[in-house]
């Protein structure tokens, strides 16, 4: 006789009818997104895996490690001997799910890895090409490469992304504080302190050529990007207590006032070169403080000096590595303040002779703003200038002694018109394009909202394009300043680059990569000796070659000196790779570019037909 239970059959069984998964491996093999099955333990999870094998790697990864696939069982291996001769795991440049090794085998070496032409010397990115890189090893052990995700480290394809290694995050951060893992917030306000932002060295290394290949370059037409208000951040205590959550649309009974959060020194380091300051004379103190004219806010006991802020600039660029940096301020003073004094001295005192004076440019410079190149021979590092902006319109210059007059439009972000119309934004115009991120009203009433009457820049990529001089915004972080970058691909290059080195753009995201094959053949950029604006490739393909790339008649082997030229540069290049003619500028007393010296013969050009025409 049954028991009360088992004479029932089963009205369901979930094993039968969908089935579990028991190990995850074929799954991670045809990368399959969502492999989801019940009760996970460790060890179902170690079924995942392709990487490692158990024990690995051996040692402390750094970016000179060198990792090896076993043909045995085809997992990871930290060498200690990167000597052995291995052969590499060699990726299409194009298609990526495409496999190969090298023809011959060599010791670990990401520079001089014997990839065949149109491959590069890589590691799988998931189970997938694991799998397609093992059906191509011929049975074979092989060198890959892998680096760790360190903030010196290469090799990396990944989206910006702020790395935390090697940095203690303090838990005690709030907001954009600690979205951006700052190392040290205030107790009080959450806040992240000066010099706490982490940032990547491959950011500041790109965003640092770019600013070299501007080098001949007058300064007036040079790309900086812009700080909005940058005094006015909470790192030094303004808007500390906002309440709108970022980013906007904010809801309408929120108060944001602050424009950034972080300090200058953090703006510096992420690779902002324009900071714009409100200086406003209250409590017998030059302050920082939101100048009130038609914007109806006030000035505090609180609010930090003007000579506080223009010593931690120059602090700034008195630290080793920033002697070569230029820094353009922008006072944006709504009235004539008077107490000259308290401006110029300060300015006298930490910066003194660094600062390119409006003396310096009409008795030294014969009234010629002189390129980035030549500054930096001189010494000059500041430029400082003074408009008003949302007030009386007039330039307050304190005398002259320092401050020049606004040389260029002050424009709302909202007025902004992507590649190719640009806002109208030409060679020879000077434009800012400003946002602003406050923000104050109540539930009944709302008396400002920046985000929707003046704009906020989310994405520098259109403005470097449209190379706009100044894009000025507000709550800037690392990888807000990543979205500016058109040079290097993330963890690119591989090694310093030298005179010898080669390097070529991607088809496939339009970014540099150092080759470790100069011999591999894409066709040339090449730059008009007339027009620097205008580009083309060459004929046919051929390896890299200075001398030799087959530039037409009329062109010459370059490389795009701005955001502008470098989307030339693609649109001519029917979805080809292209070598492109980098050197790095190791001496600030190297010749000019060809580009920019074409650029600088234009604006003489442009400006003797003007004349001629008057």
């Amino acid at each position: 006789m049954c028991s009360p239970f088992s004479c029932y059959s089963p009205i369901y069984d979930g094993v039968t009818s969908t089935g579990v998964i028991l190990d995850f491996t074929e799954f991670i093999k045809c990368r399959i997104q969502y492999p989801a099955t019940d009760f996970i333990t460790p060890s179902l999870i170690q079924t995942a895996l392709f990487t490692w094998a158990k024990g690995e790697p051996s040692g402390t990864l750094t970016s000179e490690s060198c990792v090896w696939v076993s043909k045995t069982d085809w997992r990871w291996y930290l060498s200690d001997d990167c000597s052995i001769e291995l052969h590499y795991a060699c990726q299409n440049l194009d298609e990526p799910d495409d496999w190969t090794i090298s023809v011959s085998p060599g010791p670990s070496d990401p520079i001089r890895a014997k990839c065949p032409p149109g491959y590069k010397f890589s590691i799988p990115q998931d189970g997938y090409r694991n799998q397609k890189l093992r059906e191509s090893s011929s049975g074979l052990s092989l060198w890959i490469n892998y680096q760790p995700w360190l903030p010196e480290s290469a090799g990396s394809t990944a989206p910006y992304v702020v790395s935390s290694v090697g940095a203690v995050v303090d838990p005690s951060c709030t907001g954009l504080s600690k979205s951006v893992m700052c190392t040290k917030c205030s107790e009080d306000t959450g806040k992240c302190m000066q010099g706490g932002v982490p940032v990547d060295t491959w950011l500041q290394f790109a965003t640092k050529t770019q600013r070299d290949l501007q080098m001949d370059e007058q300064f007036h037409r040079l790309q900086m990007l812009d700080a909005h208000n940058g005094y006015n951040t909470r790192a030094d205590g303004y808007g500390v207590e906002d309440t709108c959550p970022w980013p906007p649309p904010y809801p309408q009974d929120c108060d944001n006032y602050a424009n950034q959060e972080f300090s200058f020194t953090d703006l510096l380091n992420m690779g902002v070169r324009a900071l714009e300051i409100d200086n406003w004379y209250c409590f017998n103190q030059m302050r920082l403080a939101h100048l009130g004219s038609t914007i109806d806010l006030v000035c505090s006991v609180t609010d930090r000096l003007f000579s506080e802020g223009i010593k931690e600039i120059a602090d700034w660029l008195d630290q080793p590595g920033n002697e070569h940096e230029l820094v353009k301020i922008y006072m944006n003073e709504k009235y004539d303040q008077g107490n000259d004094d308290t401006v110029n001295g300060p300015l006298g005192d930490y910066m003194g002779k660094k600062i390119l004076t409006p003396s310096d440019l009409s008795d030294t410079y014969g009234g010629e703003w002189p390129t980035m190149r030549t500054m930096i021979k001189d010494g000059k590092n500041v430029v400082i200038a003074s408009g008003s902006t949302a007030g009386s319109g007039e330039a307050y210059t304190h005398g002259g002694v320092y401050i020049h007059a606004i040389f260029w439009e002050d424009l709302k972000v909202s007025a902004f018109t992507n590649y190719p119309d640009c806002g109208g934004k030409t060679l020879t115009n000077n434009l800012r394009f400003y946002s602003d991120a406050t923000h104050y009203g109540t539930n009944v009433t709302l008396k400002h909202d920046g985000p929707s009457t003046t704009g906020v820049i989310f994405d520098f990529s259109e403005y470097v394009k449209c190379r706009v001089q100044n894009p000025a915004t507000d709550m800037i972080t690392p990888e807000l300043v990543s979205t500016a970058v058109f040079t290097w691909a993330v963890g690119e290059p591989t090694a310093p680059p030298t005179s010898d080195s080669c390097v070529w753009i991607s088809k496939t995201d339009w970014r540099w990569y150092l080759s470790g094959d100069c011999s591999v053949e894409l066709y040339h950029a090449c730059q008009s000796t007339n027009d620097p604006d205008d580009w083309t490739i060459s004929s046919s393909m051929s390896a890299f070659s200075p001398t030799s790339s087959g530039c037409p008649d009329g062109y010459t082997f370059s490389v795009p000196q701005d955001g502008f030229r470098n989307q030339k540069l693609r649109d001519a290049s029917n979805g080809n790779s292209v070598w492109i003619n980098f050197t790095p500028d190791e001496e600030v007393s190297a010749a000019p570019s060809f580009g920019q010296s074409l650029t600088l013969l234009l604006l003489m050009c442009t400006a003797i037909a003007q004349f001629l025409r008057v």
